[in-house]
Protein backbone atom coordinates (compact mmCIF):
# COMPACT_ATOMS: atom_id res chain seq x y z
CA UNK A 1 0.00 0.00 0.00
CA UNK A 2 1.51 3.74 -0.25
CA UNK A 3 2.04 6.24 2.53
CA UNK A 4 -0.48 9.06 1.72
CA UNK A 5 0.54 12.40 3.29
CA UNK A 6 -1.15 12.63 6.66
CA UNK A 7 -1.34 16.47 8.05
CA UNK A 8 -1.07 16.86 12.01
CA UNK A 9 -3.04 19.87 12.56
CA UNK A 10 -2.65 21.25 16.03
CA UNK A 11 -4.20 24.09 17.61
CA UNK A 12 -2.51 26.58 19.92
CA UNK A 13 -3.12 29.33 22.72
CA UNK A 14 -0.71 30.12 25.65
CA UNK A 15 0.29 27.09 25.92
CA UNK A 16 3.96 27.70 26.50
CA UNK A 17 4.68 25.04 29.31
CA UNK A 18 3.36 21.82 27.11
CA UNK A 19 3.22 22.63 23.39
CA UNK A 20 6.88 21.40 23.20
CA UNK A 21 5.23 17.67 24.82
CA UNK A 22 2.77 18.11 22.09
CA UNK A 23 4.74 18.14 19.19
CA UNK A 24 7.26 15.97 20.16
CA UNK A 25 4.33 13.04 20.41
CA UNK A 26 3.45 14.69 17.06
CA UNK A 27 7.19 13.82 15.99
CA UNK A 28 7.78 10.67 17.60
CA UNK A 29 4.96 8.58 15.17
CA UNK A 30 6.09 5.97 13.67
CA UNK A 31 4.13 6.50 10.74
CA UNK A 32 6.72 8.76 8.51
CA UNK A 33 4.23 10.83 5.69
CA UNK A 34 3.30 13.26 7.82
CA UNK A 35 3.41 17.32 8.11
CA UNK A 36 2.86 18.99 11.41
CA UNK A 37 0.71 21.88 10.87
CA UNK A 38 0.36 24.38 13.60
CA UNK A 39 -2.00 27.35 13.84
CA UNK A 40 -1.61 29.88 16.94
CA UNK A 41 -4.92 31.95 17.91
CA UNK A 42 -2.20 35.24 18.75
CA UNK A 43 -0.76 33.54 21.52
CA UNK A 44 0.53 36.33 24.18
CA UNK A 45 2.92 34.13 25.60
CA UNK A 46 6.35 32.58 24.78
CA UNK A 47 4.56 29.78 22.74
CA UNK A 48 5.48 31.26 19.41
CA UNK A 49 8.84 31.71 20.34
CA UNK A 50 8.93 27.66 20.77
CA UNK A 51 7.10 27.43 17.65
CA UNK A 52 9.66 28.83 15.81
CA UNK A 53 12.41 27.53 17.71
CA UNK A 54 10.89 24.26 16.46
CA UNK A 55 10.52 25.12 13.15
CA UNK A 56 14.00 25.95 12.97
CA UNK A 57 14.94 22.22 14.43
CA UNK A 58 12.63 20.33 11.61
CA UNK A 59 12.43 23.02 8.91
CA UNK A 60 10.72 20.16 6.93
CA UNK A 61 7.94 18.11 9.22
CA UNK A 62 6.68 21.83 10.43
CA UNK A 63 4.33 24.32 8.73
CA UNK A 64 3.61 27.43 10.91
CA UNK A 65 0.16 29.50 10.64
CA UNK A 66 1.06 32.35 13.48
CA UNK A 67 -2.04 34.76 13.49
CA UNK A 68 -1.00 38.12 15.00
CA UNK A 69 -4.41 38.44 16.93
CA UNK A 70 -6.95 36.16 18.91
CA UNK A 71 -9.95 35.57 16.18
CA UNK A 72 -11.52 32.58 18.18
CA UNK A 73 -11.49 28.88 17.92
CA UNK A 74 -13.41 28.40 14.71
CA UNK A 75 -11.54 31.15 12.93
CA UNK A 76 -8.09 29.47 13.98
CA UNK A 77 -9.08 25.88 13.36
CA UNK A 78 -10.01 27.18 9.32
CA UNK A 79 -6.52 28.75 9.45
CA UNK A 80 -4.77 25.90 10.15
CA UNK A 81 -6.86 24.10 8.14
CA UNK A 82 -6.00 25.92 5.08
CA UNK A 83 -2.62 25.20 5.07
CA UNK A 84 -2.67 21.59 5.27
CA UNK A 85 -1.77 19.40 2.26
CA UNK A 86 -2.35 15.53 3.40
CA UNK A 87 -4.97 13.19 2.37
CA UNK A 88 -5.63 12.53 6.11
CA UNK A 89 -5.84 15.25 8.34
CA UNK A 90 -5.51 14.52 11.97
CA UNK A 91 -6.78 16.89 14.47
CA UNK A 92 -5.82 18.17 18.19
CA UNK A 93 -5.17 20.31 20.59
CA UNK A 94 -2.36 22.42 21.47
CA UNK A 95 -2.10 20.49 24.95
CA UNK A 96 -2.92 17.00 23.77
CA UNK A 97 -0.64 13.70 23.14
CA UNK A 98 -0.22 11.34 20.43
CA UNK A 99 0.81 7.72 20.85
CA UNK A 100 3.46 6.11 18.38
CA UNK A 101 1.53 4.14 16.40
CA UNK A 102 -1.54 7.12 15.97
CA UNK A 103 -1.27 7.73 12.61
CA UNK A 104 -0.08 4.53 11.61
CA UNK A 105 -2.99 2.49 12.76
CA UNK A 106 -5.69 5.42 11.24
CA UNK A 107 -4.21 5.18 7.95
CA UNK A 108 -4.53 1.03 7.95
CA UNK A 109 -8.42 2.06 9.07
CA UNK A 110 -8.49 4.29 5.64
CA UNK A 111 -7.01 2.07 2.95
CA UNK A 112 -8.83 -0.78 4.42
CA UNK A 113 -12.29 1.14 3.74
CA UNK A 114 -12.38 4.07 0.39
CA UNK A 115 -15.49 5.47 1.94
CA UNK A 116 -13.87 5.77 5.33
CA UNK A 117 -14.21 9.29 6.34
CA UNK A 118 -13.99 9.41 9.81
CA UNK A 119 -12.10 6.99 11.94
CA UNK A 120 -11.62 8.08 15.42
CA UNK A 121 -10.21 5.83 18.93
CA UNK A 122 -10.35 6.14 22.28
CA UNK A 123 -8.22 8.53 24.80
CA UNK A 124 -6.29 7.80 27.94
CA UNK A 125 -7.41 11.29 30.08
CA UNK A 126 -4.50 13.55 31.87
CA UNK A 127 -7.02 15.32 34.13
CA UNK A 128 -4.67 18.16 36.55
CA UNK A 129 -1.75 16.17 35.84
CA UNK A 130 -3.23 12.58 36.56
CA UNK A 131 -3.79 9.75 34.09
CA UNK A 132 -7.62 8.91 34.85
CA UNK A 133 -9.50 6.77 32.68
CA UNK A 134 -9.86 5.99 28.89
CA UNK A 135 -12.76 7.77 27.55
CA UNK A 136 -14.48 6.78 24.11
CA UNK A 137 -13.80 3.17 24.55
CA UNK A 138 -17.73 2.35 25.68
CA UNK A 139 -19.10 -0.30 23.29
CA UNK A 140 -22.78 1.07 23.98
CA UNK A 141 -21.76 5.06 22.86
CA UNK A 142 -20.03 2.90 19.35
CA UNK A 143 -20.53 5.67 16.45
CA UNK A 144 -20.91 3.68 13.34
CA UNK A 145 -22.16 6.60 11.16
CA UNK A 146 -24.05 9.81 10.27
CA UNK A 147 -26.90 9.80 12.35
CA UNK A 148 -24.89 8.25 15.29
CA UNK A 149 -22.23 10.92 15.10
CA UNK A 150 -25.55 13.80 15.43
CA UNK A 151 -27.70 11.37 17.88
CA UNK A 152 -24.78 10.16 20.25
CA UNK A 153 -23.70 13.17 22.00
CA UNK A 154 -21.36 12.79 24.45
CA UNK A 155 -20.58 9.40 22.93
CA UNK A 156 -16.98 10.68 23.60
CA UNK A 157 -14.59 11.62 20.60
CA UNK A 158 -12.44 13.99 22.26
CA UNK A 159 -10.43 16.44 19.56
CA UNK A 160 -7.18 13.85 19.67
CA UNK A 161 -9.00 11.09 18.42
CA UNK A 162 -10.53 12.33 15.34
CA UNK A 163 -8.44 11.70 11.44
CA UNK A 164 -10.61 12.65 8.45
CA UNK A 165 -10.66 12.55 4.56
CA UNK A 166 -9.71 15.82 3.43
CA UNK A 167 -11.86 15.13 0.53
CA UNK A 168 -15.00 15.08 2.93
CA UNK A 169 -14.37 18.04 4.65
CA UNK A 170 -17.13 21.08 3.62
CA UNK A 171 -15.94 23.49 1.62
CA UNK A 172 -15.95 25.82 4.88
CA UNK A 173 -14.27 23.82 6.86
CA UNK A 174 -15.29 24.62 10.21
CA UNK A 175 -18.68 26.52 10.02
CA UNK A 176 -18.08 29.96 11.58
CA UNK A 177 -21.59 30.57 12.45
CA UNK A 178 -20.73 28.40 15.52
CA UNK A 179 -17.96 30.42 17.37
CA UNK A 180 -16.63 28.10 19.45
CA UNK A 181 -17.46 24.81 19.90
CA UNK A 182 -17.67 23.79 16.04
CA UNK A 183 -15.82 20.65 16.19
CA UNK A 184 -19.06 18.57 16.29
CA UNK A 185 -20.90 20.07 13.42
CA UNK A 186 -17.57 19.43 11.68
CA UNK A 187 -17.84 16.19 12.73
CA UNK A 188 -20.96 15.75 11.31
CA UNK A 189 -20.61 17.80 7.92
CA UNK A 190 -17.70 15.07 7.38
CA UNK A 191 -19.45 11.99 8.93
CA UNK A 192 -22.32 13.13 6.73
CA UNK A 193 -20.18 12.33 3.61
CA UNK A 194 -19.22 8.44 4.39
CA UNK A 195 -18.31 5.96 6.91
CA UNK A 196 -17.37 6.42 10.46
CA UNK A 197 -15.15 3.70 12.22
CA UNK A 198 -13.75 3.44 15.80
CA UNK A 199 -10.37 1.60 16.40
CA UNK A 200 -10.37 0.22 20.17
CA UNK A 201 -7.56 1.05 21.09
CA UNK A 202 -6.49 4.22 22.92
CA UNK A 203 -4.01 6.04 20.56
CA UNK A 204 -3.96 9.64 22.20
CA UNK A 205 -3.71 11.67 25.16
CA UNK A 206 -6.41 13.80 25.85
CA UNK A 207 -5.18 16.70 28.48
CA UNK A 208 -8.34 17.99 31.04
CA UNK A 209 -8.02 20.68 33.31
CA UNK A 210 -10.89 20.33 35.99
CA UNK A 211 -10.01 24.11 37.09
CA UNK A 212 -12.17 25.29 34.42
CA UNK A 213 -13.93 22.26 32.37
CA UNK A 214 -17.45 22.84 33.80
CA UNK A 215 -17.52 26.72 32.80
CA UNK A 216 -16.34 26.47 29.54
CA UNK A 217 -19.27 23.82 28.79
CA UNK A 218 -22.20 26.27 30.08
CA UNK A 219 -20.46 28.78 27.68
CA UNK A 220 -20.80 26.26 24.81
CA UNK A 221 -23.85 25.32 25.05
CA UNK A 222 -25.80 28.06 23.07
CA UNK A 223 -23.29 26.44 19.95
CA UNK A 224 -24.12 23.09 20.93
CA UNK A 225 -28.20 23.94 20.49
CA UNK A 226 -27.52 26.04 17.17
CA UNK A 227 -25.30 23.08 15.71
CA UNK A 228 -28.61 20.96 15.83
CA UNK A 229 -30.70 23.46 14.30
CA UNK A 230 -28.15 23.65 11.53
CA UNK A 231 -27.69 19.94 11.19
CA UNK A 232 -31.85 19.41 11.13
CA UNK A 233 -32.39 22.28 8.50
CA UNK A 234 -28.86 21.26 6.47
CA UNK A 235 -30.00 17.59 6.53
CA UNK A 236 -33.93 17.65 7.10
CA UNK A 237 -34.44 15.67 4.09
CA UNK A 238 -31.98 12.40 5.48
CA UNK A 239 -34.52 9.48 7.06
CA UNK A 240 -33.64 9.63 10.55
CA UNK A 241 -32.09 13.16 11.45
CA UNK A 242 -35.25 14.47 13.08
CA UNK A 243 -35.51 11.60 15.25
CA UNK A 244 -31.42 11.79 15.95
CA UNK A 245 -31.38 15.59 16.55
CA UNK A 246 -33.84 14.92 19.33
CA UNK A 247 -31.58 11.99 21.02
CA UNK A 248 -28.36 14.38 20.71
CA UNK A 249 -30.53 17.52 21.94
CA UNK A 250 -31.64 15.11 24.86
CA UNK A 251 -28.33 13.90 25.54
CA UNK A 252 -26.81 17.28 25.96
CA UNK A 253 -29.45 18.41 27.79
CA UNK A 254 -29.69 15.84 30.11
CA UNK A 255 -25.46 15.81 30.85
CA UNK A 256 -25.40 19.77 31.03
CA UNK A 257 -28.30 19.38 33.69
CA UNK A 258 -25.84 16.82 35.46
CA UNK A 259 -22.85 19.21 35.36
CA UNK A 260 -24.83 21.95 36.43
CA UNK A 261 -25.99 20.21 39.88
CA UNK A 262 -22.07 18.93 40.28
CA UNK A 263 -20.76 22.75 40.03
CA UNK A 264 -23.74 23.78 42.27
CA UNK A 265 -25.47 25.90 40.02
CA UNK A 266 -28.95 24.67 40.31
CA UNK A 267 -30.40 27.65 38.72
CA UNK A 268 -28.64 26.37 35.46
CA UNK A 269 -29.84 23.09 35.82
CA UNK A 270 -33.46 24.12 36.32
CA UNK A 271 -33.01 26.22 33.32
CA UNK A 272 -31.42 23.36 31.06
CA UNK A 273 -34.26 20.91 32.72
CA UNK A 274 -37.44 22.92 31.39
CA UNK A 275 -35.07 22.84 27.96
CA UNK A 276 -35.42 19.56 27.93
CA UNK A 277 -39.49 19.66 27.77
CA UNK A 278 -39.16 20.56 24.08
CA UNK A 279 -37.03 16.80 23.50
CA UNK A 280 -38.65 14.43 26.04
CA UNK A 281 -41.27 12.90 27.26
CA UNK A 282 -43.06 15.18 30.26
CA UNK A 283 -42.28 12.83 32.67
CA UNK A 284 -38.08 12.99 32.04
CA UNK A 285 -37.91 16.74 32.27
CA UNK A 286 -40.17 17.05 35.09
CA UNK A 287 -38.02 14.42 36.74
CA UNK A 288 -35.13 16.68 36.15
CA UNK A 289 -36.25 19.98 37.28
CA UNK A 290 -37.47 18.29 40.10
CA UNK A 291 -34.44 17.12 41.41
CA UNK A 292 -32.80 20.53 40.12
CA UNK A 293 -35.10 22.51 42.43
CA UNK A 294 -34.08 20.85 45.73
CA UNK A 295 -30.87 21.37 47.72
CA UNK A 296 -28.19 18.98 47.62
CA UNK A 297 -29.93 16.44 45.12
CA UNK A 298 -26.72 16.52 42.71
CA UNK A 299 -26.52 12.72 44.14
CA UNK A 300 -29.81 11.75 43.42
CA UNK A 301 -29.34 12.94 39.71
CA UNK A 302 -26.39 10.61 39.62
CA UNK A 303 -28.47 7.77 40.79
CA UNK A 304 -30.91 8.25 38.46
CA UNK A 305 -29.06 9.36 35.37
CA UNK A 306 -29.16 5.87 34.01
CA UNK A 307 -32.44 5.16 34.41
CA UNK A 308 -33.07 8.26 32.49
CA UNK A 309 -30.89 7.61 29.67
CA UNK A 310 -33.13 4.53 28.85
CA UNK A 311 -35.24 7.84 27.45
CA UNK A 312 -32.74 9.35 25.50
Amino acid sequence: MSNPLVSILVITYNQQDIVLDTIESCLNQTYGNYEIVVSDDGSTDATPTILRELKTLHPNAIKLVLNPENSGITANCNAGLSACSGEFIALMGGDDLLLPSKLSEQVTAFQNDPELVLSYHPCHVLRNGVMSEVVGGRRKDVVTGFLDVVGKFGAQMPGPATMVRSSAIPAGGFNDEICTASDWLFQIDVSSQGHVARIDTPLAIYRQDLTNVGQRYFSYSDDFLKTLTIVEERYGSRPGIHSAVRRGARRFLLGITYRALEQDRPDLAVNYGRELTNYSPKFVSGAVVALARVPGTGSALRAAKSFLKRYV
